[in-house]
């Protein structure tokens, strides 16, 4: 019974790799110059080329408080833009004077096809909306159009207890 033991234990791929270290070194340098060839062809992308489906309706109303653009321009246009197609989240920001509304899809969503949607339903908005809003824009985002960091600084205004210098670091898209 030992003789079979022996036997197996001969046969794995370390013991035949020590019995034939040629052969080893060859398949490991066939491996190894295969590789080399198909790493010089891989492709090189640090940023690569995604687009998220999104849609961003912009509409300017000069001098309106932004409690007013919410109530008369940001719901009409959120509630009438929610029927779109294979939408997942909509999200808006009022100030004063304008609105941006974002429209968020699926991966893999035809965004032309989602912004002829989106157009369609944003001219049944335009009956709702006040009549002197001076431009209301829809367009497609592209990610590619963002720079990678935004920041800035800013003066905070802390008790003086809890802060001697007050100043702050933070991202602009929380602005």
């Amino acid at each position: 019974m030992s003789a079979e033991n022996n036997d197996k234990a001969r046969r794995g791929p370390a013991n035949i790799s020590i019995l034939h270290p040629i052969g080893t070194l060859a398949i490991a340098s066939v491996v190894f110059v295969v590789g080399l060839f198909f790493f010089e062809r891989l492709p090189i992308d640090l940023l690569p080329d995604v687009e998220r489906p999104q849609i961003r309706v912009t509409a300017n109303y000069p001098g309106t408080a932004p409690e007013i653009m919410e109530e008369q321009v940001t719901r009409v246009l959120e509630q009438n833009l929610a029927a779109t197609e294979n939408l997942i989240n909509i999200d808006s920001r009022a100030s004063q004077g304008r609105t941006n509304v974002n429209l968020h899809f699926d991966y893999g969503t035809n965004i032309d096809l989602a912004l002829q949607d989106a157009s369609r339903h944003l001219e049944l908005a335009r009956t709702q909306l006040p009549s002197d809003i001076e431009s209301l824009r829809l367009y497609k985002f592209d990610p590619a159009q963002d720079p990678i960091c935004r920041r800035g600084s800013g003066r905070v205004s802390a008790p003086k207890s809890k802060c001697a210098t007050g100043w702050r670091t933070s991202s602009l898209l929380n602005w």
